[in-house]
């Protein structure tokens, strides 16, 4: 699972703008920013290709670790 609340946190990337990057709608970064949803495979190579997959690996949590939220 990728931390986007940080990558949009530590990028100053508003969720419209993370709309447009990984191709979805504003209030679904919502639900992914939060923990509502997790971000499909489509979703999490846009941002590969967006960061690069080094940069990506690096917000990426643990599984069944919580964010903190």
């Amino acid at each position: 699972m990728v931390n986007i609340k940080q990558l949009m946190f530590d990028y100053s990337i508003t969720q419209r703008q993370m709309s447009e990057i990984i191709g979805c709608t504003q209030s679904e970064v919502s639900f992914f920013a939060n923990g509502k949803r997790n971000l499909g495979k489509r979703h999490i190579d846009a941002l590969i290709a967006y960061f690069g997959k080094e940069k990506i690996e690096s917000y990426t949590i643990p599984k069944g670790a919580t964010l903190g939220i």
